[in-house]
């Protein structure tokens, strides 16, 4: 049976939606700072439209539940609801590390990665995944957390990379307590909802769905 299942993400600077359709992956991405409520709905339509696809044959709304800015996962929490209440469908909450995560691993060819968020503020969101290349799906090997660029527990394993717009901004800061093997890549990347399609399929496939008003963000830090 074909697996169907949208996926949006706004938890950043970047906003993006994906379609996964069985095995095949279609994706909007735009890097937009602001503009997220007015791209996200858009880019839903034209993904369905090249799929010629309706909303009610979705087997599932996929989300960035956070980490991240307090709008941008309120965009991303309140569309997913808002399509998956009108169609009677599951939403599948996502971590916003994971995504990022499996993006740098799937970029860099490597399977243990930590990923790194701006937190603003002068703190970071962080965590550690380890993603297996073939599925793309991530593990989790240390939890989605959120301190300052100091407090960052780096493995001391060249086989570990460290990846993210936020270890691009605390670059300095992450390596002063660092092992020197470190490898921290500081090509600015965001969590896509591409990556973020067969954690879902997994994650569906084990019942993991909930009920569209029981979608919630997944926040770090307390709003002010």
């Amino acid at each position: 049976m074909m697996t169907k299942i949208l996926a949006i993400e706004t938890a950043t600077e970047a906003c993006s939606a994906a379609l996964l359709i069985d095995d095949e992956v279609r994706e909007r991405f735009e890097l937009a700072p602001r503009r997220h409520t007015d791209l996200i709905l858009p880019m839903v339509a034209e993904l369905l439209a090249d799929a010629e696809l309706a909303i009610q044959n979705l087997d599932a709304i996929a989300f960035g539940a956070g980490p991240g800015s307090f709008t941008g996962v309120r965009v991303a929490t309140s569309v997913a609801q808002g399509i998956a209440l009108s169609h009677d469908l599951p939403v599948v909450p996502l971590s916003c590390l994971a995504m990022l995560a499996i993006g740098g691993s799937r970029k860099h060819n490597c399977t243990h990665v930590v990923a790194v968020m701006d937190a603003r503020r002068q703190e970071i969101y962080f965590a550690s995944y380890q993603v297996d290349l073939a599925t793309k799906i991530a593990t989790i090997l240390v939890p989605d957390a959120i301190g300052a660029p100091e407090k960052i527990d780096l493995p001391n394993d060249p086989n570990y990379i460290v990846v993210g717009a936020g270890a691009e901004v605390y670059r300095e800061r992450i390596l002063s307590v660092s092992d020197p093997n470190v490898r921290l890549l500081t090509d600015p990347l965001y969590p896509h909802a591409a990556d973020g399609v067969w954690q879902a399929r997994s994650l569906l496939s084990t019942n993991a769905g909930v009920a569209a008003e029981f979608a919630e963000p997944f926040y770090l830090r307390r709003a002010l």
